[in-house]
């Protein structure tokens, strides 16, 4: 899948990291304020299991997109640029997607 805008490797990094740092700095048994382990053990088993609901529940929709609808647009629409079409004007300066096309395209 396209990521533009690094939306999954922000929310994602930050979301896993945030969790695990509650383990650690928490003011009530943190493992860095007095406490012991079981605070972050639980936060570690928490984002384990958050992680494989959303793997497995993200597997499903993508598999259910790609016999329905398709997981893709058509080469024409891409070419064309998706901001275009959706919203009216480019995303892009035109020197960057003119690069861009006419390295994609060869």
């Amino acid at each position: 899948m396209d990521d533009p805008v690094s939306a999954v490797s922000v929310h994602a990094s930050c979301g896993i990291v945030g969790t695990l740092l509650v383990g650690f700095l928490a003011v009530d048994g943190g493992l860095f304020n007095g406490g012991n382990a079981d605070q972050l053990l639980s936060q570690i088993i928490l984002e384990v299991s958050v992680s494989a609901w959303v793997i497995v529940t993200t597997g499903i929709l993508f598999w259910t997109l790609k016999d329905t609808v398709g997981p893709r647009v058509s080469e024409e629409e891409e070419r064309e640029g998706l901001d275009s079409l959706e919203h009216g004007y480019p995303a892009t300066a035109p020197a960057c997607s003119r690069t861009w096309t006419s390295s994609r395209s060869r």
